[in-house]
């Protein structure tokens, strides 16, 4: 909030359906003095070409350099890299995971269908299943910075926050 006292910039929030989490953010922004616009989700490629760069919060870090982020976030990854803008993922420390994600559902958590589905709706459509991943997996190849608590990295360098870490695991000296 303090670099609006002294930059003028835009921030454009998506609204983040079915949460609508977009909605508390970009209101929490404009009450700070900073020109906030909230657009829909589906309307984030025609949007892009305003952006000078994307700032995603990562919900894990994972050791490819690809991150997990609230969903939404391949989409928006997806757009920027058509329109080749930065996008720079913020994630503390604590939020890397040595763990290699197989696909975009191997760590993620489904949300109850009623979050897009009003319940007297569910009952009228037996043949329809509602699937609602609570997070994307965004590759590697569409992140251009990753950065920490302690510093920045780039997805192919992430490595040494990892060995910084958890060291050499498995490298074990054995007394003589």
């Amino acid at each position: 909030m303090e670099a609006a006292e002294t930059t003028k910039f835009e921030v454009i929030v998506l609204e983040s359906a079915p949460s609508f989490a977009g909605h508390e953010t970009a209101k929490t922004l404009a009450s700070n003095g900073i020109t906030t616009s909230l657009v829909p989700d589906a309307a984030v490629f025609a949007v892009m070409s305003r952006v000078d760069k994307v700032i995603i919060t990562a919900h894990g870090i994972m050791a490819t350099g690809g991150i997990v982020a609230t969903r939404g976030a391949l989409m928006i990854a997806h757009a920027a890299k058509a329109h080749q803008v930065p996008v720079f993922v913020i994630g503390a420390v604590y939020k890397l995971t040595p763990l290699y994600p197989i696909d975009s559902l191997t760590y993620n958590e489904m949300l109850a269908p009623g979050l897009i589905l009003h319940t007297d709706e569910q009952d009228t459509f037996e043949n329809l299943d509602a699937i609602l991943p609570g997070y994307d997996y965004v590759p590697p190849s569409l992140v251009d910075l990753i950065l920490t608590n302690q510093e920045g990295y780039t997805p192919e360098n992430i490595y040494r926050a990892f060995n910084e870490l958890y060291g050499k695991q498995g490298t074990h000296e054995f007394p003589e």
